[in-house]
């Protein structure tokens, strides 16, 4: 991840158990007139197989997200649902399914990310990563 920040690489993902994330650096316009600062991460994630649970773990932690594969916005509408009244449940292909790919820009977000996933980490028994 330090790397990716500092230029040094491409991209970096994260494979954990539930979900996969990808993070991409991207490449700063050289013809600009918009100064860069060296610690600024200009890079989005990408989250596969996001649940319920890290949805709202995402959201309670100020982390913005969207889901660009829910063109219909069944997941988001569903997330609302489940967070009004916590005795509905869903489907495990409505939870993890493709639509539930997230997609998190913007230096804050990025950095929010990124600390969820270490809490995450701090949280479970087990190791993150497999």
């Amino acid at each position: 991840y330090y790397s990716l920040r500092h230029g040094q690489c491409p991209y970096f993902y994260l494979k954990a158990r539930n979900f996969t994330v990808l993070w991409r650096r991207h490449d700063t316009d050289a013809h600009s007139s918009e100064p860069t600062e060296k610690w600024r991460c200009p890079c989005t994630a990408h989250i596969s197989k996001s649940t319920r649970e890290l949805r709202r773990t995402l959201k309670d932690n100020w982390v913005e997200y969207s889901l660009p594969a829910d063109t219909s916005n069944v997941i988001g509408e569903m997330d609302e649902q489940v967070g009004a009244a916590e005795g509905i449940s869903l489907t495990r292909d409505a939870d993890e399914g493709p639509n539930t790919l997230l997609k998190v820009e913007g230096h804050c977000n990025i950095g929010g990310l990124y600390e969820v996933i270490l809490m995450i980490s701090t949280k479970l028994e087990g190791p993150l990563l497999l």
